[in-house]
Order: structure tokens, then sequence, then C-alpha cells
């Protein structure tokens, strides 16, 4: 993000990231709320504090159609289908929601930790 000119901070107190949207720079500033059903009201007073304040604002959500949704300026949403999953979590669940819901690493998360940490230069390393 820094590329492009934008802040990057990780907040993950909905307290915290509703006072760093009341002080946001709508010119320097982008938010990314992610949030499951969208509907989580801690979340959406902070979309709406970036509204008001014409903060960028992408929603990462599991369905589409939501509150959350409608605030956000661009909005990524699945279909919530367990079959064919991305990520570098797994989550022990069917389409069906059966499933005891416990949350492993992939072998892509430690790849993925790897590229963050070194600022994508591993990305340019041989395979």
């Amino acid at each position: 993000m820094l590329k492009i000119g934008r802040l990057v901070t990780i907040e993950t107190r909905a307290n915290a990231a509703f006072y760093r949207a009341s002080h946001a720079d709508p010119a320097r500033s982008l938010f990314i709320l992610f949030s499951y059903s969208g509907e989580t009201e801690q979340l959406l007073r902070v979309a709406r504090k970036l509204n008001e304040r014409t903060v960028p604002l992408i929603a990462i959500t599991s369905f589409g159609g939501n509150s959350l949704s409608a605030l956000a300026d661009i909005v990524s949403a699945s279909t919530g289908e367990m079959k064919k999953r991305y990520g570098v979590i797994y989550v022990d669940v069917d389409d069906g929601g059966r499933g005891t819901f416990a949350r492993s690493r992939k072998d892509s998360f430690a790849w993925y930790q790897k590229v963050i940490a070194t600022n994508g230069a591993s990305l340019h390393e041989d395979a």
C-alpha cells in the first residue's frame, strides 16, 4: 500500500479502529474491514465513520448483500462454498455446515509468512 501512497496499519480492536477512522486522512488512508457476516455493529460503526469522512473502504466478507458491503467502495465476497477453498488456513467444515470448525495452517501458510517477512523479496528466489 505504501507504493500507492496509502498508510498501512493493522488494528484488531474495534474501538481503536473507530478512533483511526475518525482521524484518517482521506487522501492517504485506505481501510480494509474483514467480517464474516457483514453485520457486526462495531465494524458497521467504523464503516459509517469512514463514509462520513470519505475514506476509501474495502470490505471482505463471506456473504454479499449485507450492511458492510453496502457501505464499502469495493467488496470481496464469497459464496460460502467450502469444497473449493483458497487461502492459508484450513477450516474443518463442509458445504452443509458440518464439521468441527477447527482451524489449521495449510502448507502455504509458511510460504506466505515468508513473503510478508521479506517484503516480497522471497518471490524472486529460485524454487
